[in-house]
Order: C-alpha cells, then sequence, then structure tokens
C-alpha cells in the first residue's frame, strides 16, 4: 500500500499483478496473459504527475532518460507494464532485494513475441534482464519432466492439455499448444 500511495492518484483502486513473489532476495512481479495483450493506455491522463514525481522522482531510476509517461504508457500502450516496473522497483528497493518482472504469455502469441524488445528500451542497460516474457507452455514442460506421478501434477498437466480460449470460425480453441 505504500508504494502505491507514493504513485497512485486513487491507491485503493491501483495496481494488481497477478502474482507476487517475495524471497530473501528477489521480489517477482508475474503478469500472466491468456487472451489479452499487453497493450493498454490509462484511462485518466491525470494519473501521470504520481507515477513521474513520486517516490522521490522514482521514474528517474525505473526508467532510461527521455523515456517519459506519454511515450510509455500512452504512445507504446505499456502502462501495465510501466506501473508494475515502476512500483515494482521501488518496492524492492524499500526491501533490499532485486526484481523481476515476468510476462507470462503463450508461446502462440505472435504479436507479443518481441515484447522483451519493445519494453526493454525503456529500462536502464543494468535493468534490462530484470523483465522478461516467459511462456505458459514452458510451465507446461517443466511440470512434465520425469518425476513421480501424483495427483496435483496430473490435474496440473491436464488443466494445461483441455484449456480452451473460446471459439474461433465455430471450433473450439485449445489454449496451448501442448
Amino acid at each position: 500500500m505504500k508504494a502505491r500511495k507514493q504513485f497512485e492518484l486513487f491507491p485503493a483502486k491501483g495496481s494488481e499483478p497477478d502474482l507476487i513473489v517475495l524471497t530473501d532476495k528477489i521480489l517477482f512481479i508475474i503478469e500472466a496473459k491468456m487472451m489479452a495483450k499487453n497493450n493498454n493506455q490509462p484511462s485518466n491522463p491525470k494519473s501521470m504527475e504520481k507515477y513521474v514525481n513520486g517516490g522521490n522522482g522514482w521514474w528517474k531510476t525505473a526508467f532510461v532518460g527521455g523515456a517519459d509517461y506519454d511515450q510509455i504508457a500512452v504512445q507504446e500502450q505499456k502502462y501495465e507494464l510501466m506501473r508494475f516496473c515502476l512500483l515494482g522497483t521501488w518496492i524492492a528497493r524499500q526491501l533490499n532485494v532485486d526484481f523481476r518482472l515476468i510476462n507470462l504469455l503463450r508461446g502462440q502469441d505472435e504479436d507479443e513475441k518481441d515484447i522483451e524488445v519493445r519494453f526493454r528500451k525503456f529500462l536502464p542497460l543494468q535493468s534490462r534482464e530484470n523483465f522478461r516474457r516467459e511462456k505458459w507452455e514452458d510451465i507446461y514442460s517443466f511440470i512434465n519432466k520425469p518425476s513421480p506421478q501424483s495427483g496435483d501434477k496430473n490435474t496440473i498437466l491436464r488443466y494445461f492439455r483441455e484449456k480452451t480460449v473460446g471459439y474461433r470460425d465455430g471450433e473450439l480453441q485449445r489454449a496451448f499448444a501442448v
């Protein structure tokens, strides 16, 4: 909540990543997408002021010089990733841990294959590897490795094999190519 108060105009309605994992060394923020894309813009242009000036001007630490709010959030439509990066890096600094922003996407999302290149250009050189695109299918592959069978493992694997994402041309579409 401290980070939201620093950066968001309406902290009670603030950013909400899909998963936050804190270890003794790293804060992970995971933004998982199934069918949605990373293209989104702010609904309230007035929110810019707090993002740019909050946290004692943390924007200048989180993003490269010359990368402004309008360019990232509006023109490039990376508002959600921008928020998670800004808040996540600030929180990690307060906790004295490293930060990783993971964007979990389906492998077949062709228009998202270059998301690392498109978003990393806004990050300082030493922070670029802290943003990663990962694939749902890699989770499946990891879980599917030879190991003792368990009910939980089988349930998760069945989920990946049977997950659907709606219809296209009257045919039910599988979520994952597994």
